[in-house]
């Protein structure tokens, strides 16, 4: 079920940076770059809804779906396979490389999961796409999932990054009535 994607954008956003430079800990050395997009220029056997060719978003979300946690609906806990997950895809000489976020978009392929890959229209700008696989999913799932923003709330955003943007999009989209 995996398949290498040859990355054609990847958004250098603060998070990878904070990584490599220890304000969040993860170890050392590290491949950081979690929102991506590319094209997928191989497939393994077991791949069945991705194609060689296809253009794709990256997800951070590579779970299993089998362990109780995916099974219970919280495939960012996976045991296999989740966010916590400390993979060492990459090989640098001899020295083993961490990957940031089931990832680790700054190098120019990789192998991820199917689950990981969303294809998209090829038509659509792969820049535009990368972002998508983190900033649009964070906001809109604060809004929808965490926050569970209704028609008539208010809604404070700290920030307007790439996350924050998003939730002031969804937000609105909702019909909260002050951002």
């Amino acid at each position: 079920d995996k398949q290498i994607v040859h990355f054609e954008d990847c958004s250098r956003r603060p998070k990878a940076s904070c990584c490599v430079h220890g304000k969040y800990y993860m170890p050392t050395p590290l491949i950081p770059g979690h929102e991506a997009a590319g094209k997928v220029v191989e497939v393994g056997s077991a791949v069945t809804y991705c194609q060689t060719g296809d253009h794709v978003i990256l997800s951070t979300f590579g779970n299993c779906g089998h362990c109780p946690e995916c099974e219970d609906g919280h495939p960012g806990n996976c045991r296999n396979g989740g966010m916590g997950g400390l993979k060492q895809p990459y090989i640098e000489g001899e020295q083993p490389l961490y990957n940031f976020a089931n990832i680790g978009a700054f190098v120019q392929e990789t192998i991820v999961n199917e689950n990981q890959c969303i294809p998209i229209p090829k038509e659509v700008p792969l820049a535009s796409a990368s972002l998508i696989g983190c900033g649009v999913i964070t906001g809109t799932g604060a809004v929808f999932n965490r926050a569970k923003v209704q028609i008539g709330d208010t809604v404070v955003v700290i920030g307007a990054g790439g996350v924050g943007l998003n939730v002031i999009l969804e937000a609105n989209i909702v019909g909260a009535s002050h951002i």
